[in-house]
């Protein structure tokens, strides 16, 4: 599942719903504006495993949800250094599925000096 929440805190009551009713065993989550002083058991999902990338500031945020029937391994290959650029990257893999997820979280519209940039990050990760 994948899905835009403009924070995961107002809409704890939709991912629980969502949860029982489809059962989906991974679920890639952006603009979460989880931070730092969120602790992942106040998310009341015991019943995934988390990985997060805060933003530590109003907006943006990837949370990563997935049920224990999956092995994943992040990969650390998401450092991302471009100065001023908002831009956040989660990558793993779905060892079952030899599958590489990249979750982004790119907050600009239309023209964007950045674009260029994050383009070739994200092939420069995948290609890792």
């Amino acid at each position: 599942m994948l899905t835009n929440a403009r924070s995961v805190l107002n809409k704890l009551d939709e991912i629980h719903s969502t949860r029982l009713r489809f059962k989906p065993s991974l679920m890639v989550i952006t603009e979460s504006w989880l931070h730092e002083s969120v602790d992942d058991n106040s998310l009341g999902l015991t019943s995934y495993r988390i990985l997060r990338r805060d933003r530590n500031s109003l907006g943006g945020g990837i949370l990563i949800l997935y049920s224990d029937i999956i092995k994943i391994e992040e990969c650390l290959c998401q450092s991302f250094d471009i100065q001023d650029c908002k831009t956040q990257i989660l990558t793993f893999f779905v060892h079952q599925r030899n599958l590489m997820v990249v979750a982004i979280y790119h907050p600009y519209w239309g023209s964007s000096v950045h674009h260029a940039s994050v383009i070739d990050h994200i092939i420069d990760i995948v290609s890792h």
